[in-house]
Parts: C-alpha cells; structure tokens; sequence
C-alpha cells in the first residue's frame, strides 16, 4: 500500500506535521487493525502451545474445561 504523504514545516524548514488522504488513512487503519488482531492471535497461539508443553512435561497444572470457561 502506498500513502501519498504532504509534510508541513515551521519557519526553518523542519517537519512538524503530516498529512494524508483521508481514504488512504482509513485504508491504512484497516489494514493495520488487521496485522494487530492477527498478532494477537498468533501470541495467544504461541502462549497456549507453550503452556501445552509445560503441563505435559509435569511443570504446570492442566486446568478443566470448567474452570476455564469460568475463567472468561
């Protein structure tokens, strides 16, 4: 994706603002909730793994299906 940028600058000529087109901006937040959510999943995946392993080599507690259900 690219974004079509316009810089704004102070009196000596250094960035103090940017401005983009709004539809680019609303296209940019979509995409980017996206890789967020995809993210998140991907480390709740990981952290769930990761405690699959701890139970089965003895290191953490199995926990029921109760009592995780209970925990949401």
């Amino acid at each position: 994706m690219q974004i079509h940028v316009q810089y704004l600058t102070d009196h000596s000529g250094a960035r103090t603002a940017v401005q983009v087109p709004f539809l680019e901006w609303q296209k940019f937040i979509a995409e980017y909730d996206s890789l967020r959510k995809r993210a998140k999943l991907k480390d709740g995946l990981r952290d769930a793994l990761s405690e699959a392993g701890d139970i089965r080599i003895g290191k953490k507690k199995p926990v029921t299906l109760k009592s995780f259900i209970d925990e949401l």
